[in-house]
């Protein structure tokens, strides 16, 4: 782990910058009701991890779960609806099921990125421990800025006894 971010993932990957017209694209995605963006953006992740080394080894994807207050205004889980697509693209088992989020937190894109790590601290729990020890998981997200949200994720997936977590994105406003 680094001990700078606290970092639980293995590795973190992205396919796109986030900036331009995929920036644009997944704000619509994301906020403006547009689910059918799904299908692209599972083809973009698909081939920037076709060649991952590892990649083959993967035993399930699971996507970064939302609260149910925020499912319930947006109608769907737009981590989830990339991972679906990709499980079905890659011939990796998608298990979202096995990570829930339990406490609302504020919108991470609101927040500062010095505050994200704390806003994010135990939202996430692992439903069936058994199900992830010694998996090797791919962990989706739509966007990746500073990290804490996937590394959250991975962190209570390696504490329940995952072995190794890839974290995936769409775009990355990362250097």
């Amino acid at each position: 782990r680094n001990k700078i971010t606290d970092r639980w993932c293995d590795e973190m990957v992205y396919a796109c910058k986030y900036n331009g017209i995929i920036k644009y694209s997944i704000i619509k995605y994301k906020f403006f009701n547009k689910a059918h963006h799904f299908n692209t953006y599972a083809a973009f992740l698909e081939n920037r991890l076709r060649n991952l080394p590892g990649i083959r080894e993967t035993d399930m994807i699971i996507s970064v779960p939302i609260h149910r207050k925020r499912m319930k205004i947006r109608g769907y889980n737009q981590s989830y609806l990339i991972s679906r697509e990709l499980s079905k693209k890659m011939k990796i088992p998608e298990r979202s099921e096995l990570l829930v989020r339990i406490k609302h937190a504020d919108n991470q894109s609101h927040i500062a990125g010095n505050m994200r790590f704390s806003n994010i601290r135990g939202v996430f729990k692992v439903t069936d421990p058994d199900a992830v020890k010694g998996k090797r998981i791919l962990l989706i997200d739509d966007v990746l800025t500073t990290g804490s949200t996937v590394n959250e994720c991975a962190r209570v997936l390696k504490e329940a006894g995952a072995e190794h977590v890839i974290a995936a994105a769409v775009a990355s406003g990362r250097r």
